[in-house]
Order: structure tokens, then C-alpha cells, then sequence
């Protein structure tokens, strides 16, 4: 999902006016933009492993099997292997060369299966695990570039939940797409709506409706008054709006409301090892 840079910019301002942290939001965004780099740069290199390539022309899922082929075939998909290419040995795994051939046949290219396993090579060379393997050095590092960021990026989430928490005490707080959860909206007729979000990147809506977030942090369910999120996503200002559910106002109601949680989010149960802490605010109180 692409994110709002000014909501970001405006999280580096309350938490520097905090005086907690106030140049992280900026580095998140840092990490950010070298990710997209990073991630266009494999679309390149995609792009250019199907560039006068055949097999892009026909119907081809990976892993590809040559079970059954000549020895100097099986030999030179080990190597494939090993240089990352998914490949398969076994029978009954992935698709047959033998299929491949004929489909090739079938569109003017009749090619032995070493030319066949050769092409397979390089149209399969963008992969995660190819790339360390490719000659330009460059993209070569692409991996190890995307790991660093990613260990870098979790870090720095867990640094900025933690400045958050200091200073305001949250059950969870995301920042989603006003144009996705307003349409999400339209759809809600109870003047009450669930909002859940367990730290997995998504607040879900209803029970049914997902919003990928841009940034999030703790984990809860919530029942809020439907027009009042209409009303930040329409006066937010921006293609952001963070949502925060605090545990000021909210009144702990967990055995009508999870009586009401299993019959509508059946699918939101989450693992063993986590724990939803479930919140109502009064109707009568509002």
C-alpha cells in the first residue's frame, strides 16, 4: 500500500515535540524508499530475464521436473539448484520438460531439453534465491540489502511502538488508507462497527472487511460509533488517518462482547501465543 508521507512527517513532530525519537519516523521512511529502489530493481531484472525468452510465452509454473530426462540433463538441473533455480528431480513434482518441449513445439520452437533447461535458467534468475547467484554484482546484493532493511525496519517498529506507549497509552493505533476504509464504510449499515487489529499489518472491519495498515502498533478489538469513523476518514486531511483506541472511555465488557466476537469474526481467532483484549464503550455513556 502506498503511504502517505505526511503522516509520517506529522508522527516526527508529536514525538519530537515529546522530545522521544523524533527522527525515527524519518528513518522509517528512509528505509522505505530504499526498499521500493531495491524492489524496482528486481522488476528490472525480471523484465530482462523475459526479454526474448520462449518459455515466457507458454503456460510455465515452477518448479520445473525433469524426471525421467538423460543423465547430462539431471546433472546440469543440480546445478541449476544450486545456484537457487527451482528445479525438481522427482516425479511427479512440478512441470514435466517433456510438456514444456511440446508446448514450445506447439508455438515454432523445437528445442532439446539442455536448450530448454538453459532458458529455464535464465528466466527463472530473478528469483530471491538466484539473485546472489547473478553476475552482475549489484543485483547480486539485492538480498542481503532486502534482509538488512527488513531486520533494520522491525527494529525500528518496535522502537517507535515502545516511544509511542510512553507517552500515550494505547490498545492499538494505525494509520490505514482513507479511500479504502471509506469505501469499506459504505458497506457498514450498524451505527456500530468492530475494529480489530493484532499486529499483523491488516485492522479488520466488521469482521469481514480488510485494510492493509501503513504503520500499527499493539493489538486489541474495539467497538466504536460507525459515523464518528466516517467522520476522521472525511476530515482527516490527508490519504492517512490514524485510528487510536485507548483504554480512556472504553469500559472492559469481555463476556457479552466475546460472546458477540465468536459468532461474527469466526476467522479472526488468533494464535495460541497472543492474547485480544476486548473493549466496548458504553452506548448509554456517549
Amino acid at each position: 500500500m502506498k503511504v502517505d508521507t505526511s503522516f509520517f512527517l506529522g508522527l516526527s513532530e508529536k514525538l519530537a515535540e515529546a522530545g522521544q525519537g523524533g527522527e525515527l519516523p524519518l528513518r522509517y521512511l528512509s528505509l522505505r524508499d530504499r526498499m521500493a529502489v531495491l524492489r524496482a530493481a528486481v522488476k528490472r531484472v525480471r523484465k530482462k530475464c523475459r526479454q526474448n525468452n520462449p518459455l515466457a510465452q507458454i503456460a510455465l509454473v515452477p518448479p520445473l521436473c525433469v524426471a525421467g530426462e538423460s543423465s547430462i540433463v539431471i546433472v546440469r538441473a543440480e546445478g541449476l539448484r544450486l545456484r537457487g533455480v527451482p528445479v525438481e528431480t522427482s516425479p511427479g513434482e512440478g512441470s514435466p520438460l517433456a510438456i514444456i518441449k511440446e508446448r514450445l513445439r506447439i508455438i515454432g520452437h523445437s528445442l532439446c531439453s539442455e536448450t530448454v533447461l538453459h532458458l529455464y535458467g535464465q528466466l527463472m534468475a530473478w528469483q530471491h534465491d538466484a539473485l546472489p547467484h547473478h553476475p552482475d554484482r549489484r543485483i547480486a546484493r539485492i538480498p542481503t540489502l532486502t534482509r538488512t532493511i527488513r531486520t533494520e525496519r522491525a527494529g525500528l517498529e518496535g522502537r517507535l511502538r515502545e516511544y509511542v506507549r510512553r507517552f500515550d497509552s494505547r490498545t492499538f493505533s494505525v494509520a490505514v488508507a482513507c479511500e479504502r476504509l471509506s469505501t469499506v464504510l459504505r458497506e457498514i449499515k450498524s451505527p456500530w462497527v468492530l475494529l480489530g487489529y493484532a499486529g499483523q499489518g491488516v485492522l479488520r472491519v466488521a469482521g469481514q472487511y480488510d485494510v492493509a495498515v501503513g504503520w500499527g502498533q499493539g493489538c486489541g478489538l474495539a467497538s466504536v460509533a460507525t459515523n464518528d469513523l466516517r467522520g476522521l476518514v472525511e476530515g482527516s486531511g490527508s490519504k492517512m488517518a490514524c485510528i487510536d483506541c485507548d483504554l480512556n472511555g472504553w469500559d472492559a465488557w469481555c463476556d457479552r462482547l466475546e460472546t458477540m466476537v465468536q459468532a461474527t469474526l469466526v476467522d479472526m481467532t488468533p494464535p495460541s501465543s497472543q492474547r485480544f483484549e476486548y473493549f466496548y464503550q458504553d452506548q448509554e455513556a456517549v
